[in-house]
């Protein structure tokens, strides 16, 4: 048997050396370009979201604009006016810009049970006149909530700045604390009306329905009676039954609280005007609103951005203090099964506009 030349076997050896070195030079190319297509996709999907973005914070701008030219005109705020109008639907190149303000000031605070004492809560539950506490648990009645106090309770200690119990049966920082993972009571103003999920006696279920009627705002405010809906001016008082609302309702706007005050007394037909501020204090009360809130929502190629932004105007001057944004695909972001968030734009109540 005659084995193979010795310059065969190394021309068969360097055959081999080359074929696997261009399986590793392919094998590299390819992964190489692989690699720079995942991040020029990266890279434009990037530039798409940031696009994205900036066209949503300009309608911040907007926004902002249109709530100082409505200060600059008149010192009331109405469901008639400019900024409550919906944007028009704005075509941008490759998609769609969309949105709404809302005056939050059309909901009940939850931030003005902050301020209350042991003192000041029993008189006012003893109280014949309507108060801040009356109202959210006539809220609570309304949407056929648990109306009982201990439900407010929870919130004002969660709030209050001491760790004494309103009333018994409520929860302060030991309560917290035999919770797994233990944590404290925050002894601040809510941030966002979402927090009552985490409060005993609340469900995220009760938090949804409130979403409508409530919100979180800094400090106490005044309902804006121009602007709120039927629930929430029900709830203000028992002097608001449901014709007396209607007729609100039909009326507005007020460009003043005298005014409103001398319709609801004329309305009620028993009621001096004096007897009615004492029965439905002012400081529950406005014509005019600080706090609004813009939903934007930006449709580009195959993606949205849902953004909420929280302002506040002070004289003719507008500024966000809080900005949030939702990242949703555009396949997900169809309502046709009537389901919304927070982020859109829908209907409250009968007087507010569809985007």
């Amino acid at each position: 048997m005659r084995s193979s030349p010795p310059t065969q076997n190394q021309q068969g050896f360097a055959l081999l050396a080359v074929l696997v070195l261009s399986g590793i030079c392919l094998l590299m190319i390819g992964q190489i370009s692989y690699r720079h297509q995942l991040d020029k996709s990266a890279s434009g999907r990037s530039l798409l979201q940031d696009q994205t973005v900036l066209l949503a914070l300009s309608a911040e701008s907007w926004a902002r604009q249109i709530l100082r030219d409505d200060a600059e005109d008149n010192q009331s705020d109405s469901l008639e006016d400019d900024w409550a109008q919906a944007i028009p639907v704005l075509p941008v190149e490759g998609g769609l810009l969309r949105g709404c303000i809302r005056d939050m000031q059309s909901k009940f605070n939850l931030n003005n049970l902050q301020t209350y004492t042991t003192d000041s809560w029993n008189d006012e539950l003893a109280s014949l006149f309507s108060s801040d506490l009356d109202a959210f648990l006539n809220l609570l009645a309304i949407l056929e909530q648990d109306s009982s106090e201990l439900r407010a309770a929870v919130i004002v200690d969660w709030t209050d700045a001491n760790s004494d119990l309103i009333v018994p049966g409520s929860a302060e920082d030991p309560d917290y604390m035999l919770e797994s993972p233990a944590r404290l009571a925050a002894n601040r103003a809510l941030t966002n009306i979402d927090e009552l999920a985490g409060l005993p006696t609340f469900s995220d279920i009760d938090v949804l329905q409130l979403y409508p009627y409530a919100t979180a705002l800094p400090g106490t405010t005044g309902v804006n009676v121009n602007t709120a809906s039927a629930e929430v001016l029900t709830a203000l008082s028992s002097v608001m039954d449901r014709f007396l609302v209607e007729s609100i309702l039909e009326a507005r706007p007020f460009d003043s609280l005298d005014n409103f005050y001398a319709f609801v007394a004329d309305a009620t037909g028993y009621m001096s005007l004096s007897e009615l501020r004492e029965q439905l204090p002012a400081s529950m009360l406005t014509v005019s609103s600080q706090y609004f809130e813009l939903l934007a929502s930006v449709t580009l190629v195959d993606q949205e951005i849902k953004m909420r932004s929280l302002m506040q105007r002070n004289g003719t001057e507008s500024a966000v203090f809080m900005r949030e944004f939702q990242t949703v695909p555009l396949v997900l972001s169809d309502n046709s099964q009537g389901l919304v968030s927070s982020f859109d734009c829908y209907k409250f109540s009968p007087d507010e506009n569809e985007s």
